[in-house]
């Protein structure tokens, strides 16, 4: 199987941020696939990215590398990076790495100004 069959993102605008939808797997074989993806969209001048996580089925320690990797790449920028709806799998994950601290996660989105969870963007800092 190719990184295309294993990942699939598909990307739509939603509340002043462009969300990119993951579906399938995020691990080494795919994350150059994520990342080509991501980068394009940073190129094409696009800050405020929603990961969409809840059809992840897979991600390993590669994947999630590749959320603090798409973090340092968006927040010098002025920009901003949230998971949006990960798993409950994922989520526990993301926390018992410590992830977390540094990208919010967050079940729903609502106008430009951030998340609809602002409690998720709290914390001992996100550093850069």
């Amino acid at each position: 199987m190719t990184a295309g069959e294993l990942l699939t993102i598909t990307d739509r605008p939603q509340a002043g941020w462009i969300v990119m939808h993951l579906t399938g797997e995020l691990y080494y074989g795919t994350v150059e696939l994520f990342w080509d993806h991501l980068q394009a969209l940073l190129a094409s001048g696009l800050r405020r990215i929603a990961l969409e996580l809840s059809a992840l089925t897979f991600c390993d320690s590669s994947g999630m590398a590749c959320f603090i990797r798409a973090h340092r790449a968006i927040r010098p920028a002025g920009g901003q990076l949230i998971l949006l709806r990960p798993t409950v799998y994922l989520q526990r994950r993301l926390t018992i790495a410590g992830l977390d601290a540094f990208v919010p996660s967050v079940q729903e989105l609502s106008g430009p100004e951030g998340p609809t969870e602002p409690e998720a963007l709290a914390g001992p800092g996100v550093p850069a």
